[in-house]
Order: structure tokens, then sequence, then C-alpha cells
């Protein structure tokens, strides 16, 4: 039978909607301190979409918005006493109070159930990425080996034909066009593997003149029987 200051317990129950994110704790700890201050056995929230209010007598609707969302069932105070009217006037500025709380948290809910979506799908898409990148990164080391293997073939062969003709210009411009494939070819398997591993740079300048000479000379092939 204990007396309460009204003002007091509405402000340590605005301190826990304020302070607390989610719709359990709510419930768990604001049922607690409502039965402490007014002494009652039990208080149930009901928070389904529409809980039964038909009895006005001991049920609190909790509105959000002319929206019914859930409803408190009052228990028997200890004492056996009704409720007063200072009483029904805490639990119905509480509920207004907690309809608001209650909406910013299932809100709170939403937003992190979104958020380990989103950072599922980013971890999913990621992976999926790494498996495109490493599959792009072995067509570039299968195709390179492919290539490789007929242009040693076709070394080895071109330098048996030297043999019988060692001053010939035009083998000499084929066997340097083999060797700049074939240094291409293993500058693709590089960078393939400098993609999956930390290697150290060797910075060294180029002679761009003698590179420009390379190509006129590549060009010039070419351009001969166009």
């Amino acid at each position: 039978k204990d007396k309460y200051d009204y003002s007091e317990a509405l402000q340590e129950l605005s301190e826990i909607l304020n302070k607390t994110l989610e719709v359990e704790q709510i419930v768990k700890q604001t049922s607690e301190k409502l039965k402490q201050i007014l002494k009652v056995k039990h208080i149930e929230f009901n928070l389904q979409t529409n809980p039964d209010t038909s009895n006005t007598s001991d049920t609190i609707p909790i509105m959000s918005e002319d929206k019914l969302i859930g409803a408190m069932k009052m228990g028997e105070k200890l004492s056996g006493d009704p409720y007063t009217k200072e009483d029904m006037s805490l639990l119905r500025t509480f509920s207004y109070q907690a309809a608001v709380a209650l909406a910013k948290a299932k809100l709170y809910e939403k937003l992190k159930d979104y958020s380990r979506e989103l950072e599922q799908r980013v971890r999913e898409r990621t992976a999926q990425i790494q498996q495109l990148q490493e599959g792009q990164k072995q067509i570039m080391v299968d195709i390179s080996h492919g290539l490789q293997t007929p242009l040693t073939v076709l070394k080895g062969e071109l330098n048996l034909i030297q043999k019988h003709k060692a001053d010939d210009t035009k083998l000499t411009a084929l066997e340097k066009s083999i060797d700049e494939i074939s240094t291409f070819i293993y500058d693709l398997l590089n960078l393939a593997q400098l993609e999956t591993t930390h290697r150290d740079f060797t910075r060294e300048q180029i002679p761009l003149s003698e590179l420009l000479g390379e190509l006129v000379e590549y060009f010039a092939v070419l351009a001969k029987d166009k």
C-alpha cells in the first residue's frame, strides 16, 4: 500500500524507454519497474498486430499514430486494492511513450537485420568476384603455357634452318619476333603472379629510341605485303 511519486515514477519509466533500443529489453525492464511502482503480481505485454482489448478494466492499449500496436494486461495488486485514477493516468501516459519507444525499437531491429543482410550480400558478392578473378588468372596462365609450347617448338625448328642459312636476314627477323612473343607471354605469366603474390619490382630506364626502332622493323615486314 506504499504511495509512489507520480513524476518520479514517470521519469524512471521514461529513462528506460529512452535508453533501450531492443523490444525484448523494453518489455522486460518496464514490466519490472511497473510491478515495483504499482506493487502488482504480474504484467503481460501483448505486441501482436490486433491484441485483445475487450477487457478494458485491466488492459491498457498501446497506440501509435491512432493505430493499435499492442496492449498491457495488468495483474492484481499485491494489496488487493483496485487501481486508482492516478495509477490509470500513469499507465496511459506510459503507454503513449512506450508506443514511440517500441516503434523506434522495431525500426532499429529492421535496420540491424538489413545491415546483416547487406553485409552477407557483400561477402557473397566479394567471394564471387574473387572466384571470377581466380578464373581469369588461371585462363591467362593456361593461354600463356599453351602459346609458349608451340613457340618453343618453332624456335627449335628455326635454329635448325639457320644452320643451313646462317646469314638470312628474314630468318633473323623471324627469330626476333618469336623471342618478342615469348617475352610477351612471360610478361602475361608474371602479371598473373603479381595479382596473387607480393613481389619486388626492379626499376630501370628504357631506351625509347631503341624500342621504337624495333617496332619499325616489326611493322616494316607487315607493311611490305600491304
